[in-house]
């Protein structure tokens, strides 16, 4: 299996293929908890503690000295918050405050205010390209946030390529880290990102998702070919364990002890 959108559906998915013995190769979920359990998933995608605390590193290291954190309260969110408060801190930078919005906000503008009054440096905001983001974009730039000078600092799942021509002008500014962006000047991208929009348009970008995809498949014609086509799933995952290659992410591999990823973050 691949696939998994949301951390709470691959946590139910997870304790079915543990008793199942059923590979599962994950493409989004990501949030760390995931894995320990469940010994048939391979993590392909990412965690959010892998974006949010070189961000912070980052934000410390050029010029922020203060922050105030916004976040979905879910799992997800609440491992963004926690690895950039940590790393912030770890780096010399104090955290002023922070929000946990629920999933279901469609009214950012009393959060906005809130950060504003604070007087931050920066926000750093996990609130997703659907559920909150656009409208707490809306509500930085509508209260003045940006005017103020408050940089805005955002996880990678808010500036997909999909997601940026909905934000429009608002988008210019946002500072992200992300394992992935479809302007790579790398082989294996530059052939991706064609291949990608010769089967869905030239108008569309793919993004971290996708690539996670595009591996996961990658790595699943890989076992199949080394079992010669008859999957035992102990040794699907002995396959995996320690796999890499060049992906259009940039150099790939998953770490045998975790079965997570190991890869670049690029700010």
């Amino acid at each position: 299996l691949y696939g998994l959108l949301f951390t709470p559906n691959a946590i139910a998915v997870g304790g079915v293929s543990t008793a199942a013995k059923m590979p599962v190769f994950v493409t989004n979920a990501a949030t760390s908890e995931l894995l320990p359990p469940n010994p048939y998933m391979v993590r392909f995608s990412l965690t959010e503690t892998q974006v949010a605390a070189p961000l912070a590193v980052y934000a410390a290291k050029n010029g922020i000295k203060t922050a105030y954190t916004i976040f979905l309260d879910y799992g997800a969110g609440q491992e963004a918050n926690e690895a950039f408060k940590h790393a912030f801190i770890a780096n010399g930078g104090k955290i002023l405050g922070e929000i946990a919005a629920p999933l279901t906000a469609q009214d950012y503008v009393p959060y906005a205010q809130r950060i504003k009054d604070a007087k931050p440096d920066a926000v750093f905001a996990m609130v997703g390209p659907i559920n909150g983001g656009q409208g707490w974009v809306k509500a930085y730039q509508d209260v003045g946030l940006a005017a103020a000078g408050i940089k805005f600092l955002a996880t990678n799942d808010l500036t997909t390529g999909w997601n940026l021509p909905l934000l429009g002008d608002a988008a210019v500014g946002i500072i992200s880290a992300s394992n992935y962006t479809s302007s790579f000047d790398n082989p294996a991208n530059v052939a991706f990102v064609k291949a990608y929009q010769a089967a869905f348009g030239s108008a569309f970008q793919p993004d971290f998702e996708a690539v996670a995809a595009f591996d996961a498949v990658d790595a699943i014609y890989r076992v199949l070919k080394a079992q010669n086509g008859k999957l035992d799933p102990d040794k699907t995952m002995q396959l995996v364990k320690g796999m890499k290659f060049d992906s259009p992410r940039g150099p790939f591999y998953i770490d045998p002890q975790t079965r997570g990823t190991v890869q670049n973050i690029y700010i």
